[in-house]
Formats: C-alpha cells, sequence, structure tokens
C-alpha cells in the first residue's frame, strides 16, 4: 500500500488588506484565508454585527470556531473571547450574537 504524501506549503494573508465579503445571513461577514481544493476545507474570520444570526447549517468535515472578541451563541451554549468549539461532522449549527463578534 502506497501512501500519498501532500506537500505543505506556508501561506501568508494579510487580512487587513482584505476586503468583508458579505454572506447569506445580514449583518454577517466573512473573510477567506485559505482554501484547499482536495478537501474542501477552508480556513475563514468570521464577522458577526450585534443581534446578527447565522441559520443552522452543516459542515461535512465538522466546524472549529475559535471567538477572538464579542461572544457568540451556538445553541443553548454562549461561548465567549478567546474560547473554542469544535462541532462533529454533520451536526447542525446556528449562531446567533446579541453583541458583535469577531471569530477565526
Amino acid at each position: 500500500m502506497s501512501k500519498v504524501r501532500r506537500k505543505i506549503q506556508t501561506v501568508r494573508v494579510a487580512s487587513i488588506q482584505l476586503d468583508w465579503q458579505p454572506t447569506s445571513a445580514p449583518g454577517v461577514f466573512y473573510k477567506l484565508l485559505r482554501s484547499d481544493r482536495d478537501t474542501g476545507a477552508q480556513t475563514i474570520l468570521l464577522k458577526f454585527n450585534a443581534g446578527a444570526q447565522f441559520p443552522a447549517h452543516n459542515h461535512p468535515g465538522g466546524e472549529e470556531i475559535f471567538v477572538i472578541e464579542g461572544e457568540i451563541q451556538v445553541g443553548r451554549d454562549t461561548d465567549r473571547r478567546r474560547l473554542s468549539l469544535h462541532h462533529r461532522q454533520r451536526e447542525s449549527t446556528r449562531i446567533k450574537t446579541r453583541r458583535a463578534a469577531l471569530c477565526w
């Protein structure tokens, strides 16, 4: 059995130079930092205006969120600054905020 080795490349992104892009949810914006065509994995910054909601959605490979500023509510749990959470594959999540938030 042969193993396929992928060459890992360092990618540097000056996120300050990227414009915030709107999502389908009012008051929620993103900056795409990295995208892997082979796996579909992405790394993004998410910005939530106060009171914004992102509807329930699934991620085939799961989802990880790190709250940089503010707080978000996922289901019944509130995640504050510097907390991280992970959702399993195909777990449906809805995110909402009372205050503005920035997440990675």
